[in-house]
């Protein structure tokens, strides 16, 4: 019987366009290329609307799959870049496979799904529209990962667009305003309403109005990540979850932290996890 099995490496980097440690992965044959579905990585950049890391970072990573993978596989691949490596983090790639298996399903298996939105125009950004493309993205990435209960995804990583000068002055030439003119501003509208399609996917918000996106803070979700970038206009999403026809031996769960201090949720994560 044939299943499939999710795959993951973090592999340190010296420098935003630094490939040379998922080259060696490649080479010794730890990564198979064609099975790379995402790479999520942290760069030394400021995370704010002018962070080229990220772009440059992923422009890297799209080469080397390219080069090792061809151009489907170099298009599929989710690749999210979240600049700011502050305090305790350091420069790294998280590098997410799905590989053919043998064998059976195991229940609880660790399932990984992605989906690709279209891209948005700059008028629909930290709007409504924007929360409907996320919505369906993520349940595109269930379905990839073959799940089909919310309850059973546990993390959604979404990238997403931000506005610039440009984008908002084009958007205007239409006769379109946007939901903002501040570019910074932006970028918390845009992981608001991503936050919120997520959230919408899953069942935690019910209907919304716009003028609550990125003001009202009692909808949330507590699942979701998103990461803001120049970089695209639409959205790069992946699932992390337990899905059907899953086998290996990683699994997930999550928990909500009050703030930065406080550890009984992870605690109580880890010990459903049997890691207690």
């Amino acid at each position: 019987m044939s299943t499939r099995r999710a795959v993951v490496h973090r592999i340190a980097v010296a420098a935003p366009d630094d490939v040379s440690g998922l080259e060696r992965a490649i080479a010794d044959g730890r990564i198979v290329p064609g099975a790379v579905v995402a790479i999520f990585g942290k760069t030394e950049g400021n995370g704010l609307v002018n962070d080229w890391t990220r772009g440059l970072a992923a422009r890297a990573l799209r080469d080397l799959l390219r080069r090792h993978a061809g151009e489907a596989a170099s298009e599929r691949a989710c690749l999210v870049m979240s600049g700011g490596t502050e305090g305790g983090l350091s420069p790294h790639l998280t590098v997410f496979e799905v590989r053919e298996a043998s064998g059976t399903a195991e229940p609880g298996a660790l399932a990984i799904g992605h989906a690709h939105t279209a891209d948005l125009a700059p008028e629909e950004v930290g709007r409504l529209a924007q929360v409907e493309a996320v919505a369906e993205g993520v349940r595109a990435a269930m379905r990839d990962a073959g799940i089909a209960d919310p309850a059973e995804v546990h993390f959604v990583q979404v990238k997403c667009p931000l506005l610039t000068s440009e984008r908002i002055a084009a958007a205007r030439g239409r006769g379109a305003d946007c939901a903002t003119a501040d570019t910074l501003k932006s970028m918390g509208l845009s992981r608001a309403a991503a936050s919120l399609g997520i959230a919408t996917a899953l069942g935690e918000v019910g209907a919304l109005e716009e003028g609550a996106i990125g003001r009202d803070f009692a909808l949330a979700s507590s699942r979701a990540s998103a990461s803001a970038g120049v970089e695209l206009m639409g959205h790069e999403i992946v699932v992390l979850g337990r899905g059907a026809g899953w086998s290996g031996p990683l699994r997930i769960d999550h928990a909500t932290m009050a703030d930065a201090l406080d550890v009984e949720p992870v605690r109580a994560a880890l010990a459903r996890l049997g890691l207690g």
